[in-house]
């Protein structure tokens, strides 16, 4: 997505394939790389398609109070624009309330219990299904990739299966 920084007007691409498709050779890596890189590029484009283009609509609401923090050199600069308008994000009480939800969680005991199936119920389901997919797919070629590959579906562990 590019964008027009001085309006911040999001351009949005009607295309819809990897951008990484054909830049590397399946017969040259191993397959759980490939799908890493895919899976950031998926990443990539929801970035690109739906939080820029949110990030763009709220510093058009508040353009007075955005531009006002950007000296005139760095009008155009999309990462000085977001930092001024990130500046002004972090005074708002949820951006606080957040802060101190995070502290809560500042452990890796208080973090490895919290129940992303809660929390993120839509996504926690994707993850698992496709990490099911992957086990089974680990799995039918097992017997000739012997323990070289060590896979283990954390969904499964945890008892956790995706929501309907």
């Amino acid at each position: 997505m590019s964008i027009n920084k001085r309006n911040c007007t999001p351009v949005i691409p009607c295309h819809h394939q990897h951008r990484l498709a054909n830049c590397f050779n399946p017969r040259e890596h191993h397959a759980s790389y490939l799908l890493a890189l895919e899976a950031l590029d998926d990443y990539c484009h929801w970035v690109e398609e739906a939080v820029m283009p949110i990030a763009c609509a709220w510093i058009e609401e508040h353009k007075d109070a955005v531009y006002a923090k950007v000296p005139d050199k760095y009008l155009d600069d999309i990462a000085v624009v977001i930092a001024a308008a990130f500046q002004i994000v972090r005074t708002y009480p949820f951006y606080k309330k957040g802060l101190e939800l995070g502290k809560e969680l500042d452990t890796l005991q208080k973090l490895t219990e919290a129940d992303p199936h809660e929390i993120n119920p839509v996504w926690a389901a994707v993850y698992c299904q496709n990490a099911s997919r992957v086990e089974q797919d680990w799995n039918r070629y097992r017997d000739l990739l012997d323990d070289t590959i060590h896979w283990e579906n954390p969904c499964l562990e945890e008892g956790k299966k995706a929501v309907e």
